[in-house]
């Protein structure tokens, strides 16, 4: 018996359990949103991540990563003050590897997958992000793009709150992810195609219905 609990105990670390909130949302651009006060804003290139390694740290990221992502066809838009890297948030077209879903997510044919938003913590709240996100908006839109997704950690409380509150989200979903030695398990929305897609999940596999995904207004 104590060998069986001391197995269970040890299975179960291996089990990794990701709550999350999936918003699907419209891109739109806030007019006269003003402009940051020493910051500029642009599209992230190789050349610019050159000299901008401790910055990058600071952003929970590495100049290694970026060139892979940028090599993968995403676009990043970052902000600069006095010629370092204070934050940026990364569009992915296609496929995509994600942490907290343990591994691709597919973006649906006209939209973006919206991720690793991150700005310098002594500068949050200033309205980076905002400026960041309000100059993609014609870019991706030059590029077909309809919609995007996002994914938040239900313990982010502030970020949901932010953006359940946003007019722009038309869908939001309630996704469990379990990730285990053998693979991935999703809890989420009954039937909704759209969702299946994006987290490349094969019809054959069981899932387990939170209920339906709820629109909001």
């Amino acid at each position: 018996m104590a060998l069986t609990g001391r197995l269970r105990r040890a299975l179960s670390g291996l089990y990794r359990v990701n709550d999350l909130v999936v918003f699907h949302a419209r891109p739109w651009q806030i007019p006269d949103l003003p402009p940051v006060d020493g910051v500029t804003v642009g599209v992230l290139s190789e050349d610019a991540l050159v000299g901008q390694d401790d910055a990058l740290s600071r952003l929970d990221a590495t100049p290694a990563d970026c060139r892979e992502q940028l090599a993968r066809g995403e676009l990043g838009v970052a902000a600069w003050r006095d010629g370092r890297l204070v934050g940026f948030i990364w569009y992915a077209f296609g496929p995509c590897p994600s942490k907290e879903f343990g591994g691709l997510v597919h973006p649906t044919p006209h939209s973006v997958y919206v991720y690793h938003a991150n700005v310098a913590p002594e500068l949050k709240g200033r309205g980076i992000a905002e400026a960041i996100a309000n100059f993609a908006v014609p870019v991706l839109r030059d590029r077909g793009v309809r919609s995007g997704w996002m994914s938040i950690r239900v313990e982010n409380r502030p970020s949901l709150r932010a953006l359940e509150k946003s007019p722009l989200i038309f869908a939001a979903y309630d996704v469990r992810c379990t990730l285990t030695p053998f693979g991935r398990r999703f809890r989420i929305a009954r039937d909704d195609e759209q969702l299946r897609a994006f987290l490349g999940m094969d019809r054959t596999v069981e899932t387990l219905a939170r209920g339906p995904a709820q629109p909001l207004s």
